[in-house]
């Protein structure tokens, strides 16, 4: 099982670019993520996030430029020795019929099992650990299909961990999630990130979810990196207005910061209850 005094791994992109169907999709990319945090992804539809996630995971071959994984481009590396170093959890995955929480998590093995091979001691620890470290245990023989939308995508995060990978892309792990169901998950990935040292990076819409949960942040502009650095240096309201060209404004609310667009000249901030 993944502790933290287990190094972190290292992913890094090199004057990356990608073009695809004839489109400048990234340009130049270069950053290193810190080992053993959490990095969000931000920006405009459009902007290159997803494409550079795909790309981190080796799911797209860069026209230049390295996106590497330790020391090793990561399109060297065979894919189920990639996939034993890196799980990517794509955005809103279909959900196999009749499949159950159990039998999903199982799949998380392949890695290391191949896709005949029969589940072993130590494939069974990774699958019960990745289970309980998602709060899945009273819902392991139930079906995907009568989960809600949060309890479905911990068992996709549960799947991701059984691969004993020590970096986890997630694009977009809250869309169409409630308010609470977001919560959830953005809470799960943070705990295990703290308690067992992965490197996370993952892709969020919600600026002020990002901040909140990340250690790092960047923000892409047209397939370029505009910004990147700790959460607070980066959503300030003069580089978000820029990113999105949208007025923002920043300040505390219950001793949190946020950041918002601006909706009038002044904004008025209203307390729910007392």
């Amino acid at each position: 099982m993944h502790t933290a005094s287990q190094a972190p791994e290292t992913l890094s992109a090199e004057q990356l670019a990608v073009t695809l169907g004839g489109r400048t999709i990234l340009q130049a990319v270069n950053l290193m993520f810190p080992a053993g945090r959490i990095t969000a992804l931000c920006g405009p539809n459009g902007c290159g996030k997803s494409t550079l996630l795909r790309t981190l995971a080796g799911l797209i071959r860069p026209t230049s430029g390295t996106a590497r994984l330790g020391d090793a481009p990561i399109t060297d590396l065979a894919p189920r020795e990639r996939a034993k170093r890196l799980a990517m959890l794509a955005q809103s995955p279909l959900t196999p019929s009749g499949m159950t929480v159990l039998e999903l998590v199982c799949c998380g093995r392949f890695a290391h099992t191949g896709l005949a091979d029969k589940v072993g001691v130590e494939d069974q620890r990774w699958i019960n650990w990745a289970i309980d470290a998602t709060g899945l245990a009273a819902l392991r023989d139930r079906e995907l299909a009568a989960l809600s939308g949060g309890e479905r995508q911990r068992a996709w995060v549960a799947m991701a961990l059984a691969q004993g990978a020590r970096v986890l892309l997630l694009d977009e792990p809250t869309t169409f999630l409630d308010v609470r169901h977001q919560l959830e998950v953005l809470q799960l990935v943070h705990r295990l990130n703290r308690e067992h040292g992965m490197t996370v990076v993952w892709v969020l819409h919600d600026l002020n979810q990002a901040a909140a949960f990340s250690d790092h942040m960047v923000l892409l502009r047209e397939g370029r990196v505009y910004a990147s650095g700790h959460p607070a240096d980066v959503a300030t309201p003069a580089q978000l207005e820029t990113i999105f060209g949208v007025p923002m404004w920043r300040g505390v609310v219950d001793g949190q910061s946020v950041c918002l667009p601006r909706m009038a000249q002044t904004i008025e901030v209203l307390a729910c209850g007392d």
